[in-house]
């Protein structure tokens, strides 16, 4: 019996030995297999990049303000907070979810460990600290020296993150879903174009929303609000394109930002002083006799009464949705079966986001309004900004909202308001569903 026990133990040992050696190598199978399906995480961003080159070409040509300079090297960072995952095994620790999660804390500056700067050991020396708000681009001002495109230099730097960025999503349980994550996250990074529609006839609708303030007046304190501030130059061209939708077709309906409804309609609001802060109605060429200029009521019959102007409630900021939470009672309260399309109209870089709310908002009674269509108008209905004092991107360098004076400040504002669009129903509307 003694005998027996090593032979017992040996062979136990040796079962034992055989097991690990099984497990081992179906863990490499399974760890090769998944290497293997990532190789094409890289080229699957870069076919993101090339999807949208135009797009993120035409952004990096942006020269309406000297700080538009630092658009290139915000869009370098926002790829980068997408492929850069320097501790592979962190993947382990986020399924889609907390990904999404780590992705916001990046970009709002504080990460999985402490504030996001970037790979460490993969970005060149930084040159000195760039000031407010530009703090965190230093790593991304260097890599671009104009001899390459933005979309080039994404490229480049998404090989220079191969091997974080495989290593991660390899680790992931699911690494086909979480490629598609990433990339569809940088796919609403990179797209900001915004394709129109034709106006047809009927008695449809307009939603105007506006984008920045004029300069102060009247006494202070200062305030954002009706009768203390003039309407800003960006909201003029915003007024003259809801006219020229008008031209097109006089019997839409007209729901229109405080701003840009007091612009349409002239103003006048009395702060101590008579015509302290006066505008008259504004006017646009007629579109078959550019002698003849026109209002709202010239163009189409009707008094200035029937613009229904959303104005901010109390002294409460009004948002974008603020706004859009107005479109409904309005159009209840206008003949029923007019509206079966809304054309939103809103500022180039903001416009996107102002469609996004009016669905939003015409969702929460989806049966009542299931037949809406919301359309962007076409480019053809914008004005040339640049003859209401705006530059060519449509901003007002005097606007008195900061993050609205130029196109730098205003898409790092953007961004934030997009990625937080990303949520658990953007994951869930992913065709590759994590178990």
């Amino acid at each position: 019996a003694m005998e027996l026990v090593p032979r017992v133990v040996m062979r136990l040992t040796f079962y034992v030995v055989l097991l690990i050696v099984v497990t081992a190598t179906q863990g490499a199978d399974v760890r090769g297999k998944r290497s293997k399906d990532q190789t094409g995480a890289v080229q699957q961003f870069y076919d993101v990049i090339d999807e949208f080159k135009e797009d993120l070409e035409k952004i990096a040509a942006t020269n309406g303000h000297p700080d538009d300079q630092y658009i290139s090297p915000f869009f370098l960072k926002c790829l980068d907070i997408l492929v850069c995952w320097p501790n592979a095994t962190a993947a382990e620790e986020f399924d889609q979810e907390g990904t999404l999660e780590e992705i916001h804390r990046r970009y709002k500056g504080g990460g999985h460990e402490g504030p996001w700067k970037g790979c460490p050991g993969k970005s060149p020396s930084p040159p000195e600290a760039l000031p407010e708000p530009w703090k965190g681009l230093e790593y991304y001002v260097p890599l671009l020296d104009g001899k390459k495109t933005l979309p080039e230099v994404m490229k480049e730097l998404v090989k220079d993150r191969e091997e974080y960025l495989v290593g991660f999503v390899d680790m992931a349980d699911r690494p086909s879903c979480m490629i598609e994550l990433l990339t569809k996250i940088f796919a609403k990074v990179a797209n900001w174009t915004t394709p129109g529609t034709e106006v047809v006839p009927g008695a449809d609708a307009i939603v105007a929303f506006s984008l920045g303030t004029g300069k102060h007046v009247g006494p202070k304190p200062r305030s954002f609000f009706p009768g203390h501030i003039e309407p800003g130059h960006s909201n003029e061209g915003l007024a003259h394109s809801i006219l020229l939708l008008l031209q097109e077709n006089p019997k839409l309906h007209v729901f229109a930002q405080w701003e840009i409804g007091d612009l349409l309609t002239g103003f006048e609001y009395n702060l101590g002083k008579k015509g302290e802060l006066q505008f008259g109605p504004l006017k646009i060429p007629n579109s078959k006799d550019e002698t003849v200029w026109e209002t709202y009521e010239n163009i189409t019959g009707k008094n200035f009464s029937t613009i229904h102007k959303m104005f901010p409630k109390g002294k409460t900021y009004l948002s974008t949705p603020g706004v859009a939470s107005g479109i409904p009672n309005w159009i209840r309260s206008l003949p029923k079966g007019d509206v079966s399309r809304i054309y939103v109209v809103g500022h180039p870089d903001h416009r996107n986001r102002c469609k996004i709310e009016v669905a939003r908002a015409l969702g929460y009674s989806k049966k009542e309004f299931s037949h809406i269509d919301v359309v962007w108008p076409l480019p053809k209905y914008y004005a040339n900004w640049t003859i209401y004092g705006c530059d060519a991107w449509a901003y007002d360098h005097h606007s008195t909202q900061p993050w609205t004076t130029h196109r730098s400040r205003f898409l790092m504002t953007e961004m934030k308001q997009k990625l937080m669009m990303i949520n658990i129903w953007f994951i869930r509307a992913l065709k590759c569903k994590q178990k």
